[in-house]
């Protein structure tokens, strides 16, 4: 072999994952998804800060079952959801507003801080009901 073939190999031989961890085993298996699937489980992945094969993997041995979704909570978070949507709306467009008015007068609205504590009451309140859907 060659030198470069030589440095090639090793380069590849670093990258890899380790075929053990913790004692166990690994084998790699290929899957193939359509477009969407592939954007799901990329969503589902980053929503809950794991990579794909650990998604796919936990899905396929940790189904969760139909009994197990609380359907009467889960009415109440999708409409909590959608009346928090509702009011992000209209404070996106008072901060468009607000943007508006520091350009042409180059000063910001007296009231300019209530605005943002209400925009952060909203947000914290949305990523806890987020959290909810997602357990």
């Amino acid at each position: 072999m060659s030198e470069a073939e030589v440095m090639g190999a090793q380069r590849r031989h670093v990258r890899r994952a380790p075929r053990q961890v913790n004692g166990v085993t690994r084998t790699s298996l290929r899957v193939h998804l359509t477009r969407s699937e592939r954007a799901l489980l990329e969503a589902k992945a980053s929503n809950a800060g794991w990579s794909l094969s650990r998604t796919l993997v936990h899905c396929a041995l940790h189904p969760v079952a139909a009994d197990e979704i609380a359907v009467d909570n889960l009415h109440e978070l999708i409409a909590g959801l959608r009346d928090y949507r509702r009011q992000l709306t209209g404070l996106a467009n008072n901060v468009n507003q607000l943007t508006r008015y520091a350009h042409t007068d180059h000063a910001l609205p007296d009231h300019m801080n209530d605005v943002l504590d209400h925009i952060e009451h909203s947000v914290d309140e949305i990523n806890y009901l987020l959290a909810s859907v997602r357990r």
